[in-house]
C-alpha cells in the first residue's frame, strides 16, 4: 500500500469486537467439522419495497443480513469453500422485485472436509403452533444471530476394547451485536465406547459459559471499554490505521472483501438468481 493511499475498510464491525477475537482463539480452523449460522428478523421489520430488496441497488438478503453469515463461515474455516453443495432462496411476493431473495439458504464444503450451513431471513414468518393459522404471522424465533461450530471428535485409546471420544461444540449467541448481549456456550461431550461394537458405556457433558466485552489489557493504541459497541471498536482500529499505530491487528484487507463478494456471487449463481449489478456511479468512475 502506498504511504498516501486512502484508508478503506469494509464494515464487518462484529470482527473488531474482543468477543469475536476471543471466540476464534477457542479452536483451530482445521478441526471444524460443521458450522451453522442462523440470522433471522421478523416479517414487517422492513417493508418489501425497502432498499434492501431493490435489485438495481444490489439488493437481496444475501447482500445484507446474509453477507454476515458468509463472512462468518469464511472466518471460522479460515479458508474459501471448494464447493457450494446447495443454495436456495425464498422470493419476494408477487408485485415486488422478483430478482431479490427474501431469504437465503446455502450449504458449502470447505477444503478440510467441513460443512457450513447458512440461513438468513429478513422476513421470517410462522414457526408457531397451528401452522395453518399462524404461518403468515411474523416470527420472533431465532431473533439473536447465532453461530454454532462443531469440532471433530478426538479419540483416545483407553486400553483393551475401550476408547474415549471427546467432541466440543461452541454456540455463539448474538455474534453480530455482542456489545448488547452475547454468550458463548462451550459444550464438551466425552464418551467411553467399546470400539468393537460401538456401544457407548458412559457419557459426560460439561458446559462452560464465556462473555467478553473488552480487551484483556488496554493501552494508547489498544483502547477499549465494556461500553464500547462493535462500531466503536472498529472506529478505534480505523483511527489506528490512519495514524499508523499497531492497534489490535484486526482488519479487513481489500483481497478479503473481493473473496467475500466472489462467494456471494457464486451463491447467487447457484440459486439461479442473477448477479448483483455494479452501481452506475462506479461504472462512471471506471
Amino acid at each position: 500500500m502506498k504511504p498516501d493511499a486512502p484508508v478503506l475498510l469494509e464494515a464487518f464491525h462484529y470482527q473488531f469486537h474482543p468477543a469475536w477475537q476471543t471466540f476464534l482463539r477457542l479452536f483451530d480452523a482445521k478441526d471444524v467439522e460443521e458450522a451453522r449460522v442462523v440470522n433471522s428478523l421478523f416479517a414487517g421489520m422492513f417493508p418489501k419495497d425497502d432498499i434492501r430488496f431493490n435489485y438495481s441497488l444490489s439488493g437481496g438478503t444475501l447482500m445484507d443480513f446474509g453477507s454476515y453469515a458468509v463472512s462468518v463461515v469464511r472466518s471460522v474455516f479460515a479458508d474459501e469453500p471448494k464447493e457450494i453443495l446447495s443454495a436456495t432462496y425464498r422470493p419476494l411476493p408477487p408485485r415486488f422485485d422478483s430478482q431479490c431473495d427474501e431469504a437465503i439458504f446455502a450449504e458449502y464444503l470447505f477444503p478440510n472436509g467441513g460443512i457450513a450451513k447458512i440461513s438468513a431471513d429478513l422476513q421470517a414468518r410462522g414457526g408457531y403452533w397451528f401452522p395453518a393459522l399462524t404461518k403468515n404471522l411474523p416470527s420472533f424465533n431465532n431473533m439473536l444471530p447465532t453461530l454454532t461450530v462443531k469440532l471433530r471428535a478426538q479419540t483416545t485409546d483407553r486400553g483393551g476394547e475401550l476408547e474415549e471420544s471427546t467432541q466440543t461444540s461452541i454456540i455463539f449467541h448474538n455474534y453480530m451485536g455482542p456489545h448488547l448481549y452475547h454468550r458463548m456456550d462451550i459444550i464438551t461431550t466425552v464418551q467411553l465406547k467399546n470400539r468393537v461394537d460401538g456401544k457407548v458405556i458412559k457419557t459426560e457433558k460439561k458446559i462452560e459459559y464465556k462473555k467478553v466485552y473488552n480487551w484483556p489489557t488496554t493501552s494508547e493504541t489498544l483502547k477499549g471499554d465494556e461500553s464500547f459497541s462493535t462500531y466503536r471498536f472498529q472506529l478505534e482500529e480505523f483511527v489506528n490505521r490512519i495514524k499508523k499505530r499497531q492497534g489490535s491487528g484486526v482488519w479487513v484487507e481489500p483481497e478479503e472483501s473481493i473473496r467475500q463478494m466472489e462467494m456471494i456471487d457464486a451463491t447467487y449463481l447457484k440459486t439461479g438468481l442473477p448477479l448483483r449489478p455494479t452501481s452506475a456511479a462506479l461504472e462512471r468512475i471506471e
